[in-house]
């Protein structure tokens, strides 16, 4: 065996230990691309704030928002890839052991939302995990980016 095929070998296996080879729970389609919700809550204004279609809609405040994008199954849990660790974000999965108040809060943090409307006299820019004023799909795209580099 070549120091190479040790070497990607050894690489492989951490990998997979991470959480990054493991393959994702049937119809999770676990992805580390960042989701992106818009907030349109122009959109079904007579209902409870929810999610749909990557969209917040209906009647929204902050708290509420909150608790639409928790409760919205967008990002996968895996309870049995790292079972034996504590409740993480990691690959685009949320892992370990996890309660549902953990899974939520773990949505909310790993969930990127576009508000057009909020500060919409300003330039482009983020706020927490929010994307905000006049943006092009193309600073969405970037902002979204740096925004999932950080977590």
């Amino acid at each position: 065996m070549t120091y190479r095929h040790l070497l990607l070998g050894t690489l492989s296996l951490a990998f997979t230990a991470c959480g990054g080879g493991a393959a994702a729970p049937a119809g999770t389609g676990a992805s580390a691309e960042p989701v992106i919700l818009v907030i349109d809550t122009a959109n079904m204004a007579d209902s409870e704030c929810h999610v749909m279609d990557k969209s917040v809609m209906g009647k929204c405040d902050e708290a509420s928002i909150a608790q639409a994008v928790g409760a919205a199954e967008l990002i996968p849990v895996d309870t049995e890839t790292m079972a034996d660790q504590a409740c993480h974000y990691m690959a685009g999965t949320i892992m370990g052991q996890c309660t549902p108040e953990e899974t939520a809060a773990l949505r909310v943090k790993h969930t990127i939302l576009v508000d057009r409307q909020a500060m919409a006299d300003q330039a482009c820019h983020v706020m927490g995990n929010t994307i905000m004023g006049q943006c092009s799909p193309e600073d969405i795209e970037r902002q979204a980016a740096a925004i999932a580099a950080s977590w």
